[in-house]
């Protein structure tokens, strides 16, 4: 892989402090007979200081990214990395999809709210009050939810709580909202933070 494109990002070589094992492994590379620096690079294996292959060699064609910046429409081939709104994306094939996700209609809620829920009567008093909704998607995203606040007397404090994953091995808890004591009764709008 040519070096002089300076926007391919591939292996870099700087001097570093080598631990004597490592020293040893590179004196003894020096020293083998009957083998070039070509024909050592172009070999497919690192090689131990007998010249004995010890592990592959990934293929520096296929390691590489090649910088394109601010997604443009055009064709990008495998590796070509762009930029596109919060979303940095490698091609892993050719390509003229766009590579952040994208809407497909306007952003809308779930269901309709009234202005009080039905179930906010029920109950003077409480002390944690856990709630949930589960939603399973193939294709979109979550850019926002609403919770309802029943009391805003600076005496309640609530906090707001993302889970992926509630039911496998090791779910994500992402806090949407700090706890905060709520200035008004009603609905409030909470955005998802793009991670």
């Amino acid at each position: 892989m040519p070096v002089s494109d300076p926007s391919v990002l591939g292996p870099v070589v700087a001097p570093v402090d080598l631990d004597p094992q490592a020293k040893e492994h590179r004196r003894r590379l020096a020293n083998i007979s009957g083998i070039t620096a070509q024909e050592f690079l172009d070999h497919n294996n690192i090689l131990d200081g007998e010249g004995n292959p010890i592990s592959p060699i990934p293929n520096p064609h296929t390691q590489y990214m090649l910088w394109q910046n601010v997604w443009v429409q055009k064709e990008y081939n495998p590796h070509e990395t762009v930029r596109d709104g919060e979303w940095t994306m490698v091609a892993n094939k050719t390509t003229t999809d766009r590579p952040a996700p994208q809407p497909t209609a306007a952003p809308e809620w779930l269901s309709e709210l009234s202005d009080a829920p039905a179930w906010t009567d029920d109950s003077d008093s409480a002390g944690v009050v856990i709630t949930g909704q589960r939603y399973l998607f193939e294709a979109g995203f979550l850019t926002g939810m609403r919770v309802w606040i029943p009391v805003a007397d600076g005496n309640q404090e609530y906090e707001v709580w993302l889970i992926e994953g509630p039911t496998g091995p090791a779910p994500i808890f992402t806090q949407l909202a700090a706890r905060f004591a709520a200035q008004a009764v009603g609905w409030q709008e909470v955005n998802i933070p793009v991670s």
